[in-house]
């Protein structure tokens, strides 16, 4: 990917962010095309392809849930304790379905994402009282402290996977 496909695109995405409307459509769509076409020409001998669907699946729903996050946090300024439950309830529910797909799949529970469930739904009730960006703080922590224990856990499975 092209740094200067990515610059040229900026000012699209600039100015449809401050025109908004069916204007902000059009910038963004023309930023997404720059990028697709300096992509294109400054690949390998124009040889552009996706080479792995399932990568930028999970980038699209990376982008979604940014997305989420970006507009809880624009709601929480009119309405206080609105965006706490929708961060730690939607973090809480999408760690319990990993464990419950886990389960499904492979009969075993994640008890460090379990764990990790309780403290974000204990945690909700100090989340409505705390300003916004406190509790995103907060649950930055809980989530980075779930990863850290899990890279840990899991190194030794990981390594032997890619060998």
């Amino acid at each position: 990917m092209s740094w200067a496909s990515l610059l040229a695109g900026a000012p699209f995405l600039v100015v449809g962010a401050l025109l908004g409307g069916w204007a902000q459509t059009a910038l963004f769509a023309g930023a997404l095309l720059v990028d697709w076409i300096g992509t294109y020409v400054t690949s390998r001998q124009g040889n552009w392809r996706v080479y792995s669907a399932a990568h930028w699946s999970g980038l699209f729903v990376l982008l979604a849930i940014g997305e989420s996050v970006a507009a809880i946090g624009v709601g929480a300024g009119a309405h206080g304790g609105f965006y706490a439950p929708a961060l730690f309830g939607g973090a809480a529910l999408y760690l319990g379905g990993h464990v419950l797909f886990g389960n499904r799949l492979h009969a075993t529970v994640k008890v460090p994402r379990l764990v990790t469930v309780a403290v974000l739904l204990v945690a909700l009730p100090g989340a409505i009282a705390v300003p916004p960006l406190v509790a995103l703080g907060a649950l930055v922590l809980v989530l980075a402290g779930l990863i850290a224990f899990e890279t840990r856990q899991y190194a030794e499975q990981r390594r032997e996977l890619r060998q």
